[in-house]
């Protein structure tokens, strides 16, 4: 849908995000927003398993407790006019994406996103003009998100 995402690059300024959908034609398959929301898991607690008392002490204040990086599995639609568009488009949305980390923003979840790229793998096709596909993204740090 126009106007529902923007990426840009870090390095870029802030009037160079562009519409995912109206550049490349691509959309997120409904839900895809909350798992990005969903801040991932919390990193392992410092331990102690001494042998010299029962069970095992846990280093588990508020001060400590830190999350791990958030790695998510998005459903994307690709929609294109013809079929020499679909290639292009395809190619140029990937080539942004694997330029390092980039930013995701998502206005209607008042958030900016800090993501780097994983994979991209096929589902479905139809036609030759449009496709399903799994885009698999890290975020390094779901505690540095931009707040709209």
């Amino acid at each position: 849908m126009k106007n529902s995402a923007f990426i840009k690059l870090p390095t870029e300024d802030d009037s160079a995000y562009i519409d995912i959908f109206e550049q490349y034609g691509v959309s997120f398959i409904k839900g895809g927003y909350y798992k990005l929301l969903c801040n991932g898991k919390a990193k392992e607690y410092v331990t102690n398993t001494s042998r010299l008392e029962h069970g095992t002490r846990y280093l588990a204040k508020a001060e400590y407790s830190k999350l791990a990086e958030n790695t998510v599995s998005l459903e994307v639609l690709f929609e294109a006019d013809t079929e020499r568009d679909f290639v292009d488009n395809l190619e140029a949305f990937i080539d942004k994406l694997s330029n390092g980390m980039f930013y995701l923003k998502i206005p209607s979840k008042y958030r900016i996103f800090k993501l780097v790229y994983k994979d991209i793998q096929p589902k479905q096709e139809y036609r030759n003009k449009k496709a399903t596909f799994t885009l698999s993204l890290t975020e390094p740090n779901p505690k540095d998100r931009i707040t709209l």
